[in-house]
């Protein structure tokens, strides 16, 4: 082989591998996202799935295709175990159009899941907590309230009125009656704490914790007034639940000003004036140039469901650009 020859076979694979290295216009530096233009800004969406094909919240379709799931603080293996009306909490970014995303997170927390307690014609119990339903309430597994029995274990999902009432956004049928592989899980505030005989209330049932775990907590520093979730492996005997797991909880979702974007939706828990609000106990207020859409400023009043868009500064309040009020 003549060195001309090797000289001219050298030069070309130095231009090959400079044409690998870069150059393109989809090299690292120009990432696009599914929705068009650079990536955009990081969002946390908290509200009710609408839609799937991806998943839609808050009017925005985020692309979940790369998103970790969990549900209940337990990996989920995706979508597929997501239900419509269920209230989730997205992170990830949002792109320029602010109508689509990308997921890296999604996350569910139930209100409460276990046996059916009582049943009216607009509210049911579950585990002896009061659940509000309404038009909205999305149903899984059944149509009508009148179609559930006492025993049944439901998963239920929603959001607190301004009296700190549970209102299901959805409602899923898992199973028709307590068994081997049944869980009760329930979330409330403790009182009428007895150290002595190991028990406390929340709401219209009896936890006995002797003999649980405990997590965040431990039962010399239990009192009345902590918000705690109560897991149990037994069914409910009586009004009495036999607690296996005892865990600390924050009562609400609470956004931080590191989160970047924050899109909530949610009831008004509180209402001062418009600038000075709790959208799902989160405080909330608006500025001149805040935006309204499909309503107007004063109807922001009490157990309004709206969506609230903007940043959290560093007082911990949710600066609202935009407000949108929902049916």
């Amino acid at each position: 082989m003549n060195i001309k020859y090797m000289k001219a076979l050298f030069l070309t694979l130095i231009l090959l591998l400079l044409n690998s290295c870069g150059g393109g216009g989809n090299g690292p530096d120009n990432i696009v996202s599914e929705g068009g233009g650079i990536s955009g800004t990081g969002i946390t969406s908290i509200g009710v799935i609408t839609r799937f094909g991806s998943i839609h919240i808050n009017g925005i379709r985020f692309d979940v295709d790369n998103a970790t799931f969990s549900r209940d603080g337990k990996v989920s293996t995706g979508q597929s175990e997501f239900s419509i009306g269920e209230y989730i909490v997205i992170k990830g970014t949002l792109n320029a159009d602010k109508k689509t995303g990308v997921a890296d997170s999604v996350s569910f927390t139930d209100i409460v899941e276990g046996q059916v307690t009582a049943i009216a014609s607009q509210s049911i119990d579950v585990l002896g907590q009061p659940i509000l339903i309404n038009q909205d309430t999305v149903f899984h597994g059944f149509t009508q309230l009148t179609e559930l029995r006492r025993g049944n274990i439901l998963e239920v999902s929603g959001i607190k009125n301004a009296k700190g009432e549970n209102t299901a956004t959805s409602m899923k049928l898992k199973q028709e009656q307590f068994d081997y592989d049944s869980e009760n899980e329930v979330k409330g505030t403790i009182s009428q704490l007895n150290k002595a005989l190991k028990t406390f209330s929340i709401n219209r049932i009896t936890v006995n914790y002797e003999g649980a775990e405990f997590k965040d907590i431990s039962p010399d520093t239990l009192k009345d007034g902590q918000f705690v979730e109560v897991k149990s492996r037994s069914r409910l005997m009586g009004n009495t639940l036999i607690a296996y797991k005892i865990e600390l909880e924050d009562e609400n979702y609470e956004v931080k000003d590191t989160e970047g974007e924050i899109e909530l939706q949610g009831l008004v828990t509180r209402f001062v004036s418009i600038r000075d609000f709790d959208v799902n106990y989160q405080k909330v207020t608006t500025h001149p140039g805040t935006k309204y859409e499909h309503g107007k400023p004063g109807g922001i009043i009490l157990n309004t469901l709206i969506e609230v868009e903007g940043k959290v500064n560093s007082a911990g309040v949710l600066v609202a650009d935009e407000v949108s009020f929902d049916d």
